[in-house]
């Protein structure tokens, strides 16, 4: 299968924050977990497949990764430090963001 066609198969985190006037123990992993148990869920729903991986990005300059850490996602590496500008333009802003990414349903053998 095609990169284009097995994209679809990729949940994307692109926003996650919790408040600090609203932090608690456990709030953050917890509401990770639950948006991530619920997901599989909806997309077989909506759209018909299971998402096989979530992918997450986190600032190494302004954040510890507890969450990503304690919910067991897994550090692949560090990107080349672009942002979107527009749906298919990148610029380069020179601040490489760490990339997650934890398993949602079981990968294929075939």
């Amino acid at each position: 299968m095609t990169r284009s066609k097995r994209l679809k198969l990729v949940v994307q985190l692109r926003r996650f924050l919790v408040l600090e006037a609203t932090r608690r123990p456990n709030l953050a992993s917890q509401c990770l977990g639950a948006g991530l148990r619920e997901i599989v869920g909806q997309m077989e729903n909506q759209h018909g497949y299971r998402p096989l991986l979530a992918e997450s990005f986190s600032d190494p300059e302004s954040h510890a990764d507890t969450v990503y850490k304690a919910t067991h996602w897994v550090l692949v590496g560090l990107t080349k430090g672009y942002s979107q500008d527009s749906t298919d333009y990148y610029v380069p802003n020179d601040r490489p963001k760490k990339l997650w990414l934890k398993e949602r349903a079981p990968m294929s053998t075939r």
